[in-house]
């Protein structure tokens, strides 16, 4: 069963408007929404009895309150995998300045290969490959990094080809190369770039330039209008991207984990 659009309308307005302890994240349009696309949302509104307590208390249910929750919470499986390997490739590197890069990696593959390490979920597995594999200079190294990434994408997303986590990141790698000039037969060694944060968020994400604006030109007499509200995907990804920016090498661990 379905709830009718007025009210979706209702409830989502209530909601936001009259219970100050509703997830900050979510917005009136979120909640809207979900009382379409979420099966747990939507049947619990659907038991008419919560439907009507829902204009009678002062206070937002414990039970409700756990789903809205969870609406802020719940990240796809493949969004967290980008987000540990955007991490890793782009944001870790930027922020941390890492005076030797040697023992740096060194230090780093002893917590990936060490067997008395905890055992870890792939998302760890991701930032760290990523991280040596952008921070590297040898090739040897670089080459079995990427070589987990590619076991951990097919692993984790047989069937996405073009889409899958080792498919985007080797394309945001090949991006950030210097392709050198041919002069001669001879090629010389392409100059490895950062990697530009904006093109990953795109590839990984589904960013776009709009996103990142206050207003467009939209033309008219108006001339200028506002964007569309970043959705809440969009939001949830950018808030964990946040969440990771400037932490420790080990704290970044917990936090993934």
């Amino acid at each position: 069963m379905e709830i009718s659009l007025n009210k979706r309308q209702r409830i989502a307005w209530r909601i936001k408007e009259h219970f100050k302890d509703c997830p900050e994240l979510l917005t009136y349009h979120d909640i809207k929404d979900a009382l379409k696309e979420s099966e747990e949302l939507t049947d619990y509104f659907l038991v008419d009895k919560n439907y009507k307590n829902l204009f009678l208390t002062d206070a937002l249910p414990k039970d409700l309150y756990n789903i809205l929750d969870n609406l802020v919470l719940d990240l796809d499986a493949a969004d967290r995998r980008r987000i540990a390997l955007f991490h890793g490739i782009v944001q870790f590197p930027q922020v941390v300045q890492v005076f030797n890069k040697e023992d740096y990696v060194s230090a780093i593959q002893d917590t990936i290969f060490n067997a008395d390490n905890p055992e870890r979920n792939e998302l760890s597995y991701i930032f760290m490959n990523a991280l040596v594999s952008t921070i590297s200079d040898d090739d040897k190294i670089i080459s079995e990094c990427r070589k987990n990434l590619k076991m951990i994408s097919d692993i984790m997303e047989e069937g996405y080809e073009e889409d899958s986590l080792y498919s985007q990141y080797m394309r945001l790698n090949n991006d950030a190369v210097k392709i050198p000039k041919v002069l001669t037969h001879s090629i010389s060694e392409g100059k490895k770039l950062k990697i530009n944060k904006l093109s990953a968020l795109k590839l990984l994400f589904d960013f776009n330039n709009e996103d990142f604006q206050d207003s467009k030109w939209v033309g008219g007499p108006k001339e200028f209008g506002f964007t569309e509200y970043l959705s809440l995907r969009k939001r949830k990804i950018y808030n964990q991207i946040k969440m990771l920016r400037g932490e420790s090498f080990h704290n970044v661990l917990k936090i993934l984990d």
